[in-house]
């Protein structure tokens, strides 16, 4: 043991998360891990599971359903192989919740009126979805909508935004909108 230089390494969900953004991993994993930060290394050394959830297995995740808008029911042994049969369960009935989100019509349609959900799990999925289709051209509706929701949200919407599509840098609203939350997203 003396003779290696050792180094302790933390998992830091925020990290990875922003990680995945300049990835491009599918968006539904880093909204999961916004949703349950603990799950991005979820390791018992006592487990039943050939694997765990961690950051390399993560990353599987996002390989196996890219592309997929939704993720069938029979994925899920496969999910399992990758991070374990709870954390697949869970992250593929989170995955659900994009089926029930309002589509980017209808919230372009009326930002300033269009019911916010009540339930946590459905807005980290609501910012997932906004932060992955946001554009130059959308970008001024959504922000509108985005600032209707609770702070913590929109701090996490506007974070990944600047992460996953740094050209909207250039953006008016989005510029206001990082020069209003620096502080917050340091």
């Amino acid at each position: 043991q003396s003779r290696m230089v050792h180094f302790e390494l933390n998992v830091n969900p925020k990290d990875w998360v922003a990680w995945a953004h300049e990835n491009e991993i599918d968006y539904r994993v880093p909204a999961y891990i916004n949703f349950k930060p603990g799950m991005l290394h979820n390791f018992d050394p006592s487990h039943d599971d050939v694997t765990f959830p961690c950051p390399r297995t993560w990353e599987f995740v996002s390989k196996l359903i890219v592309g997929d808008k939704d993720i069938p029911s029979g994925k899920i042994a496969t999910l399992a192989g990758s991070i374990g049969e709870g954390a697949a369960r869970e992250f593929f009935t989170f995955c659900e919740i994009f089926k029930s989100l309002p589509t980017l019509e209808q919230i372009l349609a009326n930002p300033e009126g269009y019911p916010i959900p009540d339930e946590p799990s459905v807005q980290f999925a609501l910012v997932g979805m906004i932060t992955h289709n946001i554009d130059k051209s959308t970008a001024k509706a959504l922000v509108q909508f985005m600032r209707r929701l609770p702070v913590e949200f929109f701090i996490i919407s506007i974070r990944d935004i600047v992460k996953r599509k740094r050209s909207l840098l250039q953006n008016a609203e989005i510029q206001k909108c990082v020069t209003e939350l620096s502080r917050e997203l340091m």
